[in-house]
């Protein structure tokens, strides 16, 4: 009889980190931590990786904490130095923890920003890859040692990856010299007595009182003639060219660090002049995000062009960069930017206009991505977007246009029916009409149209109506390599036909590559959605079995007919289904109203199951979150 074969050795918990994420959410802190505990070998994997990534309390949980907030000192001194990115709101509460343990930071992220951080900043200046500074907005125009973190930010050498907000490089501010005498004043006005009232009938007071009022009037004289001197013009204007001077070096030393770094975030007030040499190019930057810039708009096109080598740009321009400009000067402003290489483009809360934006894209020829959240889309853009003449059009693979401003339904239908290349695509609504008009025309036709047929109808149409309707787009989806689709089908009547429904569900049915599919959502400018799809197995919802390697659903805030049986329906066809997000209704006994249970979030884990009331099949209650 020959031996049992030896039971094969467990792998390595290299998959422990997942599951102890998986379950943290259902166990108290305590619990947590005494499973990390359970096992030696797994604490002897977990220890780098739980250590790897250090988040600090915030300052006011710390200011309103009832119990220890604090990890033990010996035991943070211990691991301390296998944190590799360090997070916090203020460092004042943490110095004796952090200095000088953590000396091997790769990534620093502080907000409220004070020269606390110097000391950690140099303690670390051979290993921060990436820095993220916040400063308290309202603190922007206080003194601050600018020209010090900026020096040690240019010692980093390994530095690659930047982020500044509210960091005020070149900023008027005063210096603390004149903060400490304004603050002696105001305390010199608080200790001052006032001046006795004199009474009448009294000659002796009334001498006492001026007596009083004599010798403080000596005083002030005294206290005037120390102000007059102590803020002689010699002074004022040596501290005033002391103070053009640092600001002049912290801009050299700002743009010398550009020269380093390959991804920059400048948002609000960060730095408001160009760099002194206006043709030197900052050849490693590779990702620029300029939001909500204090920096003039003609002089975020300057700074954008010369960053020649860009792949990612996010640009959120607002009008009041262009207040110092009168209306003639700003019509004369071109969005010329020299950056052929842009191949991700993000335009989001901008107010840039139609014509600006259709501009912008002109000089994008190797565009792939392009986002415009609550952004002006006019018919311009959509000609640069989906137009035969674009340059860009079948290169398309990720478009966003949630909430964009004056956009049509027509227009959604077109980019999908225009855009072959496309992989994900996002937007607001679409009404089913166009859909259904656009494929049952798409049906009908015997042959694909050419480019010069069509454009001659496309043009003729908008001729005649004076905009881009649904008789533009006689073509069905040509994107069938979605991967991702975020957009809610809107203008389903309850009196219209299966028909009607099944066109629509037909179209979704052949994008068989979907991964993400969100028909619902929560956008600014929706919220709960009548007339959208009933997403009932008798209204065609089974055409969907072809989605096979769908994995995350979402029909939030919709009103639907989703049940039991649809739900069976997606487990038994959707096998790689990990995520649904939405609220269903349940019938207990078929014909009455029972007890409703709402499936919230279904993840890999299992279902987490919520208790409500109301009818299932009713599509008001079952569609609304409980």
């Amino acid at each position: 009889m020959s031996p049992p074969e030896p039971e094969p050795e467990p792998p390595a918990a290299l998959l422990v980190p997942e599951i102890l994420t998986s379950i943290a959410q259902h166990l108290s802190h305590k619990d947590f931590l005494n499973a990390v505990l359970v096992s030696h070998s797994w604490h002897a994997h977990l220890i780098p990786l739980l250590w790897h990534t250090l988040a600090l309390p915030q300052r006011w949980r710390i200011i309103m904490a009832t119990d220890k907030v604090f990890p033990d000192m010996v035991v943070f001194r211990k691991y301390a130095h296998l944190v590799r990115s360090l997070s916090c709101n203020n460092l004042q509460y943490y110095m004796d923890y952090l200095i000088p343990y953590c000396a091997k930071l790769t990534e620093l992220n502080v907000i409220d920003l004070s020269e606390d951080t110097l000391p950690l900043l140099q303690l670390n200046t051979q290993t921060l890859t990436c820095i993220k500074f916040k400063r308290e907005h309202e603190l922007a125009k206080r003194s601050f040692r600018v020209l010090e973190f900026l020096t040690l930010m240019n010692d980093c050498i390994f530095l690659d990856t930047l982020r500044l907000e509210d960091f005020a490089v070149d900023e008027d501010y005063e210096s603390e010299d004149a903060y400490e005498e304004q603050r002696r004043r105001c305390n010199r006005d608080r200790k001052r007595p006032p001046a006795p009232v004199a009474p009448i009938s009294t000659t002796a007071t009334a001498t006492i009182s001026a007596a009083a009022a004599a010798a403080a009037t000596v005083e002030e004289e005294g206290e005037e003639e120390e102000e007059e001197t102590s803020s002689s013009p010699t002074t004022v204007l040596m501290s005033q060219t002391r103070r053009a001077e640092e600001k002049e070096a912290a801009i050299k030393l700002f743009y010398q660090i550009l020269h380093r770094v390959t991804t920059l975030d400048i948002v609000r007030n960060v730095i408001k002049a160009l760099p002194p040499n206006r043709s030197e190019v900052f050849y490693r930057l590779r990702k620029l995000a300029l939001l909500d810039c204090t920096m003039s708009y003609m002089d975020q096109l300057q700074l954008i062009s010369q960053c020649q080598y860009l792949t990612h740009l996010r640009i959120q321009l607002c009008r009041y960069s262009e207040r110092h400009l009168d209306s003639e000067e700003l019509s004369a402003v071109h969005l010329d930017v020299a950056c052929p290489n842009i191949t991700h483009l993000d335009l989001s809360w901008s107010t840039l206009k139609d014509h600006e934006i259709a501009a912008l894209l002109k000089q994008l020829p190797r565009l792939i991505s392009f986002r415009a959240q609550r952004t002006n889309i006019g018919e311009k853009t959509m000609d640069m977007l989906a137009g035969f003449s674009s340059g860009i059009r079948d290169q398309l693979e990720e478009l966003d246009l949630v909430d964009a401003r004056e956009i049509q339904s027509s227009w959604i239908q077109r980019l999908l029916c225009s855009c072959a290349g496309l992989r994900r695509f996002r937007a607001t609504e679409i009404n089913a009409k166009d859909i259904i008009g656009g494929s049952a025309s798409a049906t009908a036709a015997l042959a694909m149209p050419t480019a010069a047929d069509t454009s001659e109808a496309v043009t003729t149409g908008t001729a005649k109506n004076g905009s881009m309707d649904s008789d533009t787009s006689p073509m069905s989806w040509v994107c069938l390599q979605l991967q991702e689709l975020q957009l809610s089908i809107t203008g389903i009547s309850p009196q219209s036909s299966l028909q009607e429904q099944t066109i629509v569900y037909d179209q979704l049915s052949k994008l068989t590559q979907l991964q993400i599919l969100s028909l619902g959502g929560n956008y600014l400018s929706t919220w709960f959605r009548m007339g959208t799809l009933e997403l009932s197995l008798n209204k065609g919802f089974d055409r969907l079995k072809t989605l096979k390697e769908l994995r995350v659903f979402n029909f939030s805030y919709m009103a639907h007919d989703l049940g039991m049986s649809e739900v069976e329906f997606m487990m038994q066809h959707w096998t790689k289904l990990r995520k649904v997000v939405g609220t269903i209704g349940i019938n207990v006994h078929e014909g009455e109203a029972g007890s409703a249970n709402g499936l919230g979030t279904t993840t890999a884990t299992g279902a987490q199951k919520k208790t409500g009331t109301g009818a299932g099949t009713d599509a008001g209650t079952g569609g609304c979150p409980s």
